[in-house]
């Protein structure tokens, strides 16, 4: 590839080279072959063109795709647009990182991952995962993340684990340290993985509904009968009850082999001390009442 040319006719100024070469100063710290190649420029107060011609011989010049080696070229021919693009980048960066619920630099820590994207020639979700992982592994002051794609997934990865009834302790941890790795890979929203592990973590515990859960049903979704069974029986909100509550885990995982029938189930509820303070078990002993004393003729 040509290189933009600029003939002097004298040595530069100091001030005059770093004017030509500031912006690619900025990029010299993320390469450090460029970076010594910088240092001798200014030191020798080397022109332009002898800079490119220099740069041309570099390893990493050789070895990167021409579309970065084009990008590189510009912003030496024209440090000043090469700065506004910079600081439009940071602002891009800034943006990303509201959009993926991860701490947010301040502007100039963004232009300088912004131009390690174009340095490193990342695409959009290379890009997406390089910002997540820079973020998240960062020191800088910023606010716990909360939204974006983190939030998101992390709220999406909770409701998972409560289908499928999986809540050991430190939980909370698990899921946050599972949704910083997949956005740190893939840069995207992506549970998949999390709901396989959820899946086969289920069909194990509840071996009577296994066939039903690989193929596709929640273990919340299964046991929907027993929840209202739960919540007409004992009169509670079925909303309020969860797939670890010792009777619904009875039911569910039954002797291993089979499932609690619903109608049993039912028999259990009544047995538990919460019964006798229902409207129904009230109920229940009012017509056992007179029942009796219809048959004794107490009752007309």
């Amino acid at each position: 590839m040509s290189m933009p040319l600029q003939v002097r006719t004298e040595p530069p100024k100091p001030e005059d080279v770093q004017a030509s070469y500031g912006f690619v100063a900025l990029i010299a710290k993320q390469i450090p072959e460029i970076g010594t190649l910088m240092e001798q420029a200014v030191r020798e107060n080397w022109t332009p063109d002898r800079f490119s011609l220099a740069l041309a011989n570099t390893g990493w010049w050789k070895s990167t795709p021409d579309g970065q080696r084009q990008w590189l070229v510009k912003t030496i021919a024209d440090p000043a647009s090469a700065y506004t693009e910079a600081a439009t980048g940071a602002d891009q960066i800034r943006n990303l990182t509201a959009q993926l619920g991860v701490p947010m630099p301040d502007a100039k820590t963004a232009q300088d991952w912004w131009l390690w994207t174009k340095v490193a020639g990342y695409d959009e979700n290379g890009t997406r995962a390089y910002i997540a992982r820079t973020a998240l592994d960062s020191n800088f002051s910023a606010a716990e993340p909360g939204g974006g794609r983190l939030g998101q997934m992390v709220n999406d990865m909770w409701k998972l684990s409560q289908d499928y009834g999986y809540m050991p302790n430190g939980i909370v941890n698990e899921i946050s340290d599972r949704a910083q790795w997949y956005l740190r890979t893939g840069g995207s929203i992506d549970t998949t993985g999390w709901q396989s592990q959820m899946r086969e973590y289920a069909a194990a515990k509840y071996a009577p509904f296994a066939d039903r859960i690989r193929g596709g049903e929640t273990v919340r979704d299964i046991a929907r009968p027993y929840l209202d069974s739960y919540s007409k029986v004992l009169e509670l909100n079925a909303q309020d009850i969860s797939l670890d509550d010792k009777l619904m885990q009875k039911a569910l995982q039954g002797d291993g082999q089979a499932a609690l029938p619903v109608w049993q189930f039912e028999q259990e509820l009544r047995k538990d001390d919460r019964y006798g303070y229902t409207n129904g078990a009230r109920q229940e002993a009012a017509s056992t009442v007179q029942a009796i004393g219809r048959a004794f003729g107490m009752v007309g």
